[in-house]
C-alpha cells in the first residue's frame, strides 16, 4: 500500500541494531533477526499509470552497488526526501526477500535499513541465507504459500502443556511442530497425525494449553495425509501416543 499516513516504529529493531554494531555476538545477532522478522519498513514508491508500483533504489558512489532504502520511520525516510507528498509502501523482510532474490532483480545488491542513519546494510548474501533456513515453497491448498523450518527457542513449559492435552486427546498418535512462514508473518504450525478425531475440540484445547507461552506468535493447525509428507520431512514428533504404557 502507498500512505503518507502509514504508522511505522520500530524502537526494539533499532535498539537491536545498536547491541549488534556495539557486539557481534550469537545473542545479538539472533535478537536482531528476530527483530528483523516482524518489522515493518517504508519504501518510497512510485506508483506509475498502469498501477504497477516502482521502488526507489541508492547507488554506492565506490563500487556502484544498488540497494532498497528501507526506512524504520517517517523521521528517517525525510532525511532522505523532505517533502510531505512522498508516498512509500508498508514494506517487510519478506518482500524484500521477493524483490532482490527475483531472478528478474539480479542488479539489486540488497537493502539499507535507514541509509542516514545507523546505515545497516542486508545484503543479497545474507538474504539467501536466510531463506536456505527455509524448505522450499509448499501447498497447502487454496494455492496459499507458505516457508516451513524447525522452529526454535520453543519454552519447553509450552511442550509440555500441551503434552499433557494430548495425552487425554486417545486417537491422536502423533503431532509435529513447526515454524511457519507466511505473507511475511511467522507463525506455529502443528501437526497431527490420527483418526478419527474432533479437529475443532482437539484444536482449542492445545491452544489454550499452548497460550501462556505462545508470545508474539499464533498457532495454526493442519491434519496429517499422505499428501502432506512434505510438511514433516525432517522433523521428530514432539508428541507420541503411549500404548499400553510400556513404551
Amino acid at each position: 500500500m502507498t500512505d503518507t499516513n502509514i504508522a511505522a516504529a520500530n524502537p526494539k529493531l533499532l535498539k537491536a541494531i545498536e547491541a549488534l554494531q556495539e557486539g557481534m555476538t550469537e545473542a545479538a545477532e539472533q535478537a536482531f533477526f528476530d527483530e528483523l522478522w516482524d518489522a515493518q519498513f517504508l519504501a518510497p514508491a512510485l506508483v506509475g499509470q498502469d498501477s504497477k508500483m516502482g521502488y526507489f533504489t541508492l547507488t554506492t558512489e565506490d563500487n556502484k552497488e544498488t540497494f532498497y532504502p528501507a526506512f524504520t520511520d517517517w523521521n528517517e525516510l525525510r532525511k532522505w526526501n523532505p517533502d510531505p507528498a512522498i508516498h512509500a509502501a508498508c514494506t517487510t523482510l519478506d518482500n524484500y526477500t521477493d524483490m532482490i532474490l527475483n531472478k528478474d532483480k539480479d542488479g539489486i545488491n540488497g537493502f539499507v535499513i535507514n541509509p542516514f542513519g545507523c546505515n545497516f546494510t542486508i545484503t543479497r548474501h545474507v538474504l539467501e541465507a536466510l531463506q536456505s533456513r527455509f524448505l522450499e515453497d509448499k501447498d497447502i491448498g487454496d494455492d496459499d504459500k507458505v516457508k516451513l523450518a524447525t522452529p526454535k527457542n520453543v519454552p519447553a513449559d509450552m511442550y509440555k502443556a500441551i503434552n499433557a492435552f494430548l495425552k487425554t486427546r486417545k486417537r491422536v498418535k502423533k503431532a509435529y511442530l513447526r515454524m511457519m512462514l507466511q505473507y511475511g508473518i511467522k507463525s506455529y504450525l502443528m501437526i497431527f497425525d490420527g483418526d478419527d478425531y474432533d479437529m475443532q475440540t482437539l484444536c482449542e484445547g492445545v491452544f489454550n494449553a499452548a497460550k501462556p507461552y505462545l508470545g508474539k506468535f499464533n498457532i495454526n493447525f493442519v491434519n496429517y495425509t499422505p499428501g502432506k509428507q512434505n510438511f514433516i520431512d525432517g522433523c521428530q514428533p514432539f508428541y507420541k501416543k503411549k500404548f499400553l504404557g510400556f513404551f
